[in-house]
């Protein structure tokens, strides 16, 4: 699975070039929950 991560970067970079480097770090990555109670398939 690919991800066009051009408007991030263009965003980053322009929060660098105009001297916001604590703005320009990148988002975190979405959270998702590690399922502990799932039975795996059988058969």
């Amino acid at each position: 699975m690919s991800c066009d991560v051009t408007p991030l970067a263009r965003e980053i970079h322009a929060q660098v070039r105009a001297g916001r480097l604590d703005e320009a770090a990148p988002p975190p990555p979405a959270e998702s929950p590690y399922l502990t109670d799932v039975t795996p398939p059988t058969g």
